[in-house]
Order: structure tokens, then C-alpha cells, then sequence
């Protein structure tokens, strides 16, 4: 209560934007609903794919490659004696600045190897065994990449780099300098402007939509947000800092690492750097 007033509950909230225009994500939704025939026609598409083992081996292929790019290995990874309970009970996001401290080669390495890299399966000359990941995906199909963002690491150059996931190594995308392209492209200025390094996570639509139809697009929101689970929890378990960012320039970020914006898209970008204090940077859950 304030000033004898009772404080407006959410609902008021709601209406005070009642207003708003949300038939664009209404529909959207609808679209991706199953009913009878829609149902149908995802039933019948999976039962094309279990019955064609062709489909099946093609569809365990899920990473991006470079033919022809400088192969960089990643040292192999160790997230410490960290337990999964210490990690999730400290994890928060960080909305201040980072303190500008460059992370390791070695932290990258066991952040993207214990979020993201193989679990189990065959190496480079068994790629249909290839298919066991640290981030649960729907069906398996794994529609996501992930571009490094180098602004300043110890033992990595700046520059734009692509996870190989089969090989736990990076590809050299570019050896350009991002950072003032990003910054221009992302809204959360001081966050982006400090880190170490950002991770821009980009979906590849048609790994999921080939299977699932319209429904595929909601599971691929699901991956992303499965693997932002494991990037908090691996990062906070090295002692680091981080925040997703959901505000930026879609196509700006996309052009920068070089996709196409249409079959594969930026989805979210995932800052990483030095942790402050809370005295220092306010620090949410």
C-alpha cells in the first residue's frame, strides 16, 4: 500500500495495455498448434523418416562446417570441482559491466565442450554415430550453432570463430575485429561492450521444420533455452560471468557472422567475461 492507495496487481498492469496489437504472435501460435489434420501430417512425416534409413543417418549430421577454414583444436576441457548444485544455487545474470578480465582459451574450451560438445557417439569417420550432445534437443536434431565472438581471450585472437562441434575445435571464420559491429548491432551496450567473448546462437530452421512441420519451430525455442540452462551453469561453475541478451539487431548480428537471415537466423547472444562483485554490478537471478 502507498499514500492509503493499494498497488495495481498484474492485472491492472495488463490493462493499463490493453490496447496492444498482439495478433501477429497470436497467429503465429495458432500456426504451430496440432489438431486433427496437422497432427496427421506430422504423423505421417515421421513415419516416412522412421522407415527410410537414408533420412535417419542424414538427420544424426546436425553441425555446420567450413570446408576449407583454418581448424583451431581447443585444449582439453575441465570445469574444476564445481558440483551442479553449487553451480545453479550461483548463477545469476549479469546486467552491470563485467570487469573487462580476458578469459581463458581452456574456459572457453570446457564452457562449450560441457554445454554443447558430444556426449557420446562416433568421431570424424563414424559422423551417422555422431549424435549425443550435452544439450538435449528435440528428436536429436540439434538445429543450433555457435559463433565465439572474440573481443579479448587469452590465447585466442579477436576475431569470428565457428564451434566444430565433431572435432571439439573452432573454425576461423574471420580474423577481423567484430566488436564495434556488434556493439552497433545489440542493446545491452555496456554488458556487450565488456565481455571477454559472446557467444551469438544462431538455428538452423529446416533441421526441425523438415521433421516437425510448423510444430518444429517451438522446439527449436526449446533447444535454445535448454542450452542457455547449460552455458549459465558451465560458466558459473568456472567462476565467470555472464548474461543472455535478447536485444539486438537481428539481421546486423547475422550479417556480421555471415548467414543468410532466412534458413538460419541469430536467436540469442550469450556475453561472457570477468564477474564483478555485487558491490560493483548489480547482479540478478
Amino acid at each position: 500500500m502507498r499514500n492509503g492507495e493499494l498497488e495495481p496487481d498484474v492485472y491492472s498492469f495488463v490493462e493499463m495495455f490493453d490496447g496492444d496489437d498482439h495478433s501477429a504472435a497470436e497467429n503465429f501460435h495458432e500456426s504451430t498448434k496440432l489438431n486433427m489434420i496437422s497432427g496427421q501430417a506430422v504423423s505421417a512425416r515421421l513415419q516416412q523418416i522412421r522407415h527410410d534409413p537414408s533420412l535417419i543417418v542424414a538427420m544424426k549430421r546436425a553441425w555446420k562446417t567450413y570446408p576449407g577454414a583454418r581448424v583451431l583444436p581447443l585444449p582439453p576441457p575441465d570445469l574444476g570441482g564445481a558440483t551442479v548444485a553449487s553451480a545453479i544455487l550461483g548463477r545469476r545474470s549479469q546486467i552491470g559491466p563485467y570487469t573487462g578480465e580476458a578469459i581463458g582459451l581452456d574456459q572457453l574450451s570446457a564452457i562449450l565442450r560441457f554445454s554443447f560438445g558430444p556426449t557420446q557417439g562416433g568421431g570424424p569417420g563414424q559422423p551417422e554415430l555422431m549424435h549425443l550432445r550435452a544439450s538435449a534437443s528435440a528428436g536429436g536434431l540439434h538445429p543450433l550453432e555457435i559463433y565465439p565472438l572474440v573481443f579479448d581471450m587469452k590465447g585466442l585472437a579477436p576475431g569470428i570463430y565457428h564451434y566444430r562441434v565433431l572435432d571439439h575445435a573452432l573454425d576461423v571464420v574471420s580474423t577481423a575485429p567484430c566488436k564495434e559491429e556488434i556493439l552497433r548491432a545489440a542493446m545491452s551496450v555496456e554488458v556487450v561492450a565488456s565481455s571477454s567473448v559472446v557467444l551469438a546462437i544462431t538455428g538452423i530452421f529446416r533441421r526441425n521444420l523438415t521433421k516437425y512441420l510448423h510444430r518444429g519451430y517451438r522446439f527449436l525455442s526449446y533447444d535454445c533455452g535448454a542450452l542457455l540452462q547449460s552455458l549459465y551453469l558451465t560458466t558459473t561453475a568456472l567462476g565467470l560471468g555472464t548474461c543472455a541478451i535478447g536485444g539486438f539487431l537481428d539481421n546486423q548480428v547475422g550479417d556480421v557472422l555471415g548467414v543468410d537471415n532466412v534458413d538460419e537466423n541469430v536467436l540469442m547472444l550469450f556475453t561472457i567475461g570477468g564477474r564483478a562483485r555485487a558491490t560493483e554490478a548489480e547482479l540478478v537471478p
